[in-house]
């Protein structure tokens, strides 16, 4: 039905003049961060649906920017200069580099409980480097952080970095902005967050030229429940929001859970929920190779944050079913690529250690190889109620796969209603349940000579970042 549409709206926009949309943001040319591959996804398909992004966002000399810059032709991208937070003080200051390593983003610009979720990108470094801490040459690792030094740190990072770390990065993007505005006829202003400086930048532009402008926020900025700062600084943080979000023309969010907190935040403004979505072209031509021919593959790639994802269920679950004569566990094959953590000894105390494989780290492109190799994909989130708000990243990736997933954590919200809604597999967080769709998928891959079915619905379909730029094409024409 929405193809439908889509086609119905290009054939209704030839020979109409392109509107062009200012999209500010921090994230962009970030080859993995799923900030950059929303906006970059965005940028690409906007064209399609009569708006042409022209796009403000900060330069980087140590980043990786190696995406398929060909599918972005066409896309202006003005990159400005920048100085982080971090650059700007250790200089004052002169720091030496081993003390600079210590002021982190989760100490510095805000005080973080790191969610282990995919969809949260607002816990970025905020200078965008990579701060090596666990450098074997560097005797400075061995040290134990001084707990009132750290103690100094945070304290310093709720009062200078308000309301964001990246805060010195106003007035280039600001100036860039502007230029634009006075060289050509801009009729809408998109931003998206993390750091809030982008919303300011884009409230006062909207604000002084009259042009329209939507608010995106990846994340939550206030009632967020991974950022906690403390009573003074959450008091000015959220009188902030209310004067940034003022006349803010409409606000998106990436889950419907987040749309009803932040409802309560500003029962006035039109909020609309655009999920994250899977690129089809970035899964068009990966190389397939099938793990065995004769055994149940399960893989997971991804960190384990020291447990917070937790694949304990599924392996008892193997083994309850194994003691029970229902499977073969010999025919399973656990594949972990990332962190190991304690996977190897969890396996042991349920006695399947031998059929895990641990892989390691490795590059992204063949991450997805061998998820497609897969027969099942394995998804792991924290078993905690602050997640039913979030819809991992990933769950995109593998609806783009076309594998049936298994997805362990938090009971309800977000992540299983997307999951249910597609029936790309199931999720639970339970034993119980865990055994019943285990059990379910091996007997039907034994019974189909080693193969399973992909069991998502049309709904798949809808989670494609080019549907993704059509909902926010259609609020910026009614805006």
């Amino acid at each position: 039905m929405e193809n439908s549409i889509i086609i119905k709206i290009q054939e209704k926009l030839k020979g109409y003049r392109m509107k062009n949309l200012l999209l500010i943001s921090f994230y962009f040319n970030q080859k993995n961060e799923i900030a950059s591959k929303r906006l970059r996804n965005l940028s690409k398909y906007l064209p399609n649906y009569g708006w042409n992004p022209i796009v403000i966002t900060p330069h980087f000399d140590n980043i990786d920017t190696s995406f398929n810059k060909t599918e972005l032709e066409g896309v202006e991208i003005i990159e400005t200069e920048y100085l982080d937070m971090l650059d700007r003080y250790s200089s004052l200051l002169k720091f030496n580099k081993s003390k600079k390593r210590n002021l982190t983003s989760s100490n510095f610009n805000k005080t973080v409980n790191k969610s282990p979720n995919n969809s949260s990108d607002s816990n970025m470094n905020i200078n965008n480097k990579s701060i090596n801490t666990d450098s074997k040459n560097d005797d400075s690792t061995n040290l134990k952080p001084n707990p009132f030094i750290q103690k100094g740190i945070h304290l310093a990072g709720e009062i200078f970095a308000y309301p964001d770390g990246m805060k010195y990065w106003y007035k280039p993007g600001f100036e860039a902005s502007e230029n634009i505005i006075k060289e050509r006829k801009i009729d809408g202003i998109l931003s998206s967050s993390w750091p809030i400086t982008c919303h300011k930048i884009a409230k006062d532009l909207s604000e002084k030229y009259n042009i329209p402008w939507i608010g995106d926020l990846r994340d939550l900025w206030n009632k967020n429940p991974y950022v906690n700062h403390n009573f003074i600084r959450r008091h000015f943080e959220y009188k902030l929001e209310l004067k940034t979000f003022k006349n803010v023309s409409a606000l998106t969010v990436t889950t419907p859970l987040t749309k009803e907190i932040l409802s309560t935040i500003h029962p006035d403004k039109k909020i609309y929920t655009i999920e994250n979505g899977y690129e089809k072209s970035e899964f068009e031509n990966i190389e397939y190779h099938k793990k065995s021919e004769t055994k149940l593959n399960i893989s997971y790639a991804g960190k384990l944050y020291e447990g917070k994802r937790d694949p304990e269920i599924l392996f008892e679950a193997i083994e309850k079913l194994s003691n029970d004569g229902l499977i073969d566990k010999n025919k399973i094959e656990l594949n972990f690529y990332g962190d190991s953590g304690n996977i190897l000894e969890i396996g042991e105390k349920y006695h399947i250690k031998n059929i895990i494989k641990v892989h390691g780290f490795i590059d992204h492109n063949d991450v997805l190889k061998e998820e497609k190799a897969s027969d099942i994909l394995l998804l792991i989130s924290w078993n905690n109620p602050n997640e039913r708000i979030f819809i991992p990243g990933k769950v995109f990736e593998y609806m783009a796969l076309k594998k049936p997933v298994i997805s362990i954590g938090y009971k309800e919200g977000c992540l299983k209603d997307i999951i249910d809604k597609t029936n790309i597999g199931f999720h639970t967080d339970n034993l119980k349940d865990c055994m019943e769709g285990l059990l379910k998928y091996y007997n039907e891959f034994i019974e189909n000579d080693y193969k399973l079915n992909y069991p998502g619905n049309e709904e798949v379909n809808k989670y494609t970042t080019e549907n993704m730029a059509f909902k926010f094409a259609k609020i910026l024409d009614d805006l």
